[in-house]
């Protein structure tokens, strides 16, 4: 599930890892905190037990001076979640690995030894497989005072309920995610952002708020550039999660 996307990075959820991309577009040390602010934003509401950052297009000479910054406003802020470990691929430009490993070393994390791989997939193996390994030796330990719900539902619909919570949990998740953004829409947006989610051109859309083409146009865009929209997909996605269809 993609939670975040920009131009310099890219953040997806798959159970139990979060997945983290950098893709490649140069960086600097106010982009760079700033991307990492969004993932911290994203980790803290999706609580995953895994991280995966894939650092094969990471181009950026991590500065000693942000070492601290890094390990006061990310590794230390994650230690009260439960995360279990952590892995990284190796980027392809030499010195910018070595920043990364260093300020790693510089501020270590109790309990939790980064593994390096060359390929994502090998990554993603070597989590799944540790994180098994750990629970199957009692080394995460549950709350118990979780609330559950029970529900009356025939046996032959236990697949499809099933289905239908993750789905549910996946717009929750969205929503959270992404609250704010989405509540930045003047009620004009919003107006134009729900005719275009039920398939209406802007000539439609024009015709049915009584605004011209252009505006309609010019909303769109100002809505595309606020929710980050790359596909309609994305359209759906904020539609489903916040109610508007």
């Amino acid at each position: 599930m993609n939670l975040y996307t920009s131009k310099y990075l890219t953040i997806h959820k798959r159970d139990p890892i979060l997945a983290q991309k950098w893709t490649g577009e140069k960086l600097n040390a106010t982009i760079f905190k700033r991307e990492m602010l969004e993932f911290q934003k994203i980790f803290e509401i999706v609580q995953p037990k895994c991280l995966l950052w894939n650092h094969e297009n990471f181009d950026y000479t991590v500065p000693k001076e942000l070492y601290s910054w890094i390990d006061t406003n990310i590794s230390q802020k994650q230690i009260p979640y439960g995360l279990v470990n952590i892995a990284f691929t190796v980027s392809k430009d030499v010195i910018s690995h070595m920043s990364v490993t260093d300020s790693i070393e510089k501020h270590p994390r109790e309990g939790i030894t980064p593994k390096y791989f060359l390929f994502e997939e090998e990554a993603e193996k070597y989590l799944l497989s540790d994180l098994k390994n750990k629970t199957n030796g009692n080394l995460m330990k549950e709350s118990t005072n979780n609330p559950f719900i029970s529900l009356d539902i025939a046996f032959s619909d236990l697949q499809l309920t099933k289905g239908a919570i993750e789905n549910l949990k996946e717009e929750l998740l969205f929503a959270k995610i992404n609250k704010e953004k989405f509540n930045s829409l003047t009620q004009r947006e919003l107006d134009v952002f729900k005719q275009i989610v039920l398939g209406k051109s802007n000539k439609e859309t024009a015709s049915v708020l009584f605004i011209s083409s252009t505006t309609v146009a010019t909303h769109r865009k100002h809505i595309i550039k606020k929710l980050h929209l790359n596909s309609f997909y994305d359209w759906f996605m904020y539609a489903k999660a916040f109610s508007v269809i």
